[in-house]
């Protein structure tokens, strides 16, 4: 008796990845998803500028069989920020409708579900510093660079040389007048070698 064949869709993927055609679009082309749930703010439109002016274009648009936008409404806003005249679009001409909805929904909401180790990535933000590279090109704030550095210190500093655990800390608390001021005073105790975290309450 022979065994039921079992059906596998990565030639169905393989396929799709075969045809992911990739075109030059006028920008105005491009039509905006008029219900995308997702709001966008303009700090996450300038990280994207940034990126794509420093990186180039590593993503395309997607858009369905109509050139509305299924992924990449952050893409096009900053696209437009720096007055491009065409950007990169794949058609996603195979999809239904039903699945350009899902998707749509889908790629926004999955960043949601991911969440950073941030020991992890102060080590690479540490790496990058070392090499005199922009941190803000990361994606990263200034603060919450500094916050990521802080985490590797303490697991570095956190033992004795023995590997014993330390039992004490000493620790200054310093009010400031606003983030500017806090910027400015963090720049200057780590000018002066001092370890400084940053704190907002």
């Amino acid at each position: 008796m022979s065994r039921p064949s079992k059906t596998s869709k990565t030639p169905e993927i393989a396929a799709t990845v075969a045809a992911l055609h990739v075109e030059m679009w006028a920008i105005e082309r491009v039509i905006p998803y008029a219900r995308n749930a997702r709001q966008i703010g303009q700090t996450a439109i300038a990280k994207v500028a940034a990126s794509i002016k420093e990186f180039g274009w590593r993503q395309p648009i997607v858009v369905d069989s109509n050139g509305v936008i299924v992924v990449g409404h952050v893409r096009l806003l900053a696209a437009q920020s720096l007055k491009l005249s065409e950007v990169p679009v794949h058609v996603a001409g195979d999809l239904s409708a039903a699945q350009i909805k899902a998707y749509r929904l889908m790629d926004n909401r999955s960043h949601d579900e991911a969440k950073w180790d941030m020991q992890l990535a102060g080590l690479e933000l540490a790496d990058l510093n070392a090499l005199s590279y922009d941190l803000k090109l990361t994606g990263f704030e200034k603060l919450q660079a500094r916050e990521a550095f802080l985490q590797d210190w303490e697991e570095e500093s956190s033992s004795t040389p023995s590997g014993k655990q330390s039992a004490l800390e000493f620790r200054v608390i310093v009010d400031c007048t606003s983030e500017s001021h806090q910027e400015e005073l963090l720049d200057r105790f780590e000018g002066e070698g001092l370890k400084c975290r940053a704190l907002i309450s």
